[in-house]
């Protein structure tokens, strides 16, 4: 079975696969929305940097990630890992547009806590964009272009307006 990894399961000191494809995902929305809640990313969150990723349903709406294939003793770990987040299905396309796959999708479920007004938080935020990177200049720059803060700004215009402070 295939996993969507679209946040920090990216980063390859994370990542859980052994072989990807690069993906996009329709009708949904990467979103700093989700406030942290556990271990490494809890520990270092600090108001208003709170906030990790989660996924929601938009219309028109699409994100590139990535998918990775696991047998179901990983797929259970991540389950573990994942708590607060529920796995759905969902249709991917292959980045060059030519095949679409299944994968599950982990999406916030009701024992998360989403909040307005929140940021990433920066250890978080860092390992994401160094995974979404590390796939390649291009790459990375659509994670910034399609990955959203809470109040519907882009992170590659948030960090643009970080640099001008």
């Amino acid at each position: 079975m295939f996993v969507v990894a679209y946040g920090s399961l990216m980063n390859k000191n994370q990542f859980v696969g052994k072989s990807y494809e690069l993906v996009d995902v329709e009708g949904y929305m990467r979103i700093f929305n989700k406030v942290a809640a556990r271990g490494v990313w809890k520990n270092n969150a600090q108001e208003p940097n709170v906030a990790t990723l989660n996924v929601e349903k938009k219309l028109g709406s699409s994100f590139n990630c990535l998918i990775f294939e696991v047998d179901q003793k990983q797929f259970d770990k991540l389950k573990e890992r994942e708590k607060g987040y529920s796995p759905i299905e969902v249709d991917v396309k292959l980045c060059d547009n030519s095949v679409k796959k299944l994968a599950f999708m982990f999406i916030l479920d009701v024992t998360g806590k989403t909040k307005e007004g929140i940021l990433p938080v920066p250890k978080y935020l860092s390992v994401c964009r160094d995974g979404a990177y590390s796939f390649g200049e291009n790459f990375g720059l659509k994670f910034d272009c399609t990955t959203f803060l809470a109040d519907g700004r882009s992170i590659k215009d948030y960090l643009t307006n970080l640099s001008l402070k």
